[in-house]
């Protein structure tokens, strides 16, 4: 994701390049096989950004997540590499669509996960970790505070939320993942374990599990 206008929403979303190829099956929830094959999608254009969040879900063909919010795989690297958890695709990438009412949930993957913000509000990506809590925000480089992307490192948890007051009720982010995403390099969390683990943030725990 280079800043190209075809990368942004009010230009429509970028389709198949001369490399790898656009996913049809699951996402990397994730996984293959692990969910049933999104409905495909009826037009490639995103809505306007006063659009509500079940027309952005209907236009671009994105199916309910496990962890909450709404996706759809675009991207698995014909790449195969391995891993000490056995050979995984080089990367994967979805459009992942969370709402103000399905935030994506604390979980946690055994590989980098870069967050790529592509419009409606700014996002607000949680990570805990060996290094304590962290919070950043993304959105629109105007926007003070914000960025365009983040990482998170392989298995610290996460979680995203809308950030507080911001409109529309939905924000759009593309997330790749790299190696890619197998099914069983997922965990979502266990409330009672992470509030064990990280007692100082009980409340936020409580909010996002």
């Amino acid at each position: 994701m280079d800043g190209h206008p075809r990368q942004n929403p009010a230009y429509g979303l970028l389709q198949d390049g001369p490399s790898g190829h656009v996913a049809e099956g699951p996402s990397h929830v994730r996984g293959r096989g692990a969910l049933p094959r999104p409905p495909a999608a009826a037009a490639c254009m995103l809505a306007p950004v006063s659009a509500a969040a079940p027309e952005i879900v209907s236009r671009l063909g994105l199916a309910p997540h496990p962890e909450g919010g709404f996706y759809r795989e675009t991207y698995r690297a014909p790449l195969r590499v391995a891993t000490p958890r056995g050979e995984r695709d080089a990367a994967t990438a979805i459009l992942f669509l969370v709402t103000a009412a399905s935030p994506s949930r604390f979980h946690r993957l055994a590989s980098d996960e870069l967050w790529l913000w592509q419009g409606g509000a700014p996002l607000e990506l949680l990570t805990l970790g060996d290094g304590g809590p962290r919070r950043r925000l993304l959105g629109p480089p105007d926007r003070a505070g914000a960025a365009p992307q983040a990482l998170v490192p392989a298995g610290e948890w996460q979680a995203a939320r809308l950030a507080a007051g911001a409109s529309p009720d939905w924000a759009l982010v593309a997330c790749l993942v790299a190696p890619g995403f197998d099914p069983a390099d997922f965990e979502l969390a266990r409330r009672e374990e992470l509030t064990a683990r990280f007692p100082e943030q009980a409340a936020l725990v409580r909010a996002l599990t």
